[in-house]
């Protein structure tokens, strides 16, 4: 639920969940079904439901869409994991910014802004 403008709560805005890791403890050999089978089994254990995580990218091994229950392995200098973890990513961000109003980061960041602090720029010279 996110809360709107006139103090409502609305179930019309949607959350992407991510991994994005730069190695695995699972083996190669079967890595996207292993690697769905471990999400899943997680989020059983927790009660919770295994599709809150969108996407999984592992660098070097591959991809995983875990509510579409689809995969891809890493190619080699090939990037192609990359490139479906990126594109879901990005088509996501495209459709959620037309949803949404915009939205001043230091208004919704809380502490994390409590130590930023304005700085001047330099003239051009």
């Amino acid at each position: 639920m996110v809360k709107t403008e006139g103090g409502a709560n609305t179930p019309s805005f949607r959350y992407f969940h991510t991994v994005f890791a730069y190695e695995t403890d699972l083996a190669a050999a079967g890595w996207p079904q292993n690697e769905l089978n471990r999400i899943v089994d997680a989020a059983h254990e927790k009660g919770v439901d295994p599709n809150l995580l969108s996407r999984v990218y592992v660098a070097n091994r591959g991809f995983v869409n875990v509510p579409g229950n689809i995969g891809s392995i890493e190619s080699p200098g090939e990037g192609n994991a990359f490139m479906h973890f990126y594109m879901d990513v990005l088509n996501f961000v495209t459709r959620e910014n037309g949803r949404r109003s915009a939205a001043e980061y230091t208004s919704y960041a809380g502490r994390l802004t409590r130590d930023l602090q304005p700085l001047t720029r330099p003239a051009a010279s």
